[in-house]
């Protein structure tokens, strides 16, 4: 796909612990991938950090 790909985790979430170099997999499905992460966010992050979420996807789409 000729689109950006954004990988969004929590900094405590143990699913994803090992994002720093796991997220640039997801570059080959795109043109470019970039990673956000949620300070003090868990696993089930979008109700608890709803807002942060939300502003890393209108920052992204302010961009683009």
């Amino acid at each position: 796909l000729a689109i950006p790909i954004d990988s969004v985790v929590g900094q405590n979430d143990p699913e994803t612990r090992r994002y720093p170099t796991q997220y640039q997999r997801w570059g080959r499905f795109g043109s470019g991938v970039r990673l956000h992460v949620l300070p003090g966010a868990s696993h089930y992050f979008i109700n608890s950090h709803a807002d942060e979420l939300a502003a890393a996807i209108i920052r992204r789409a302010e961009e683009q």
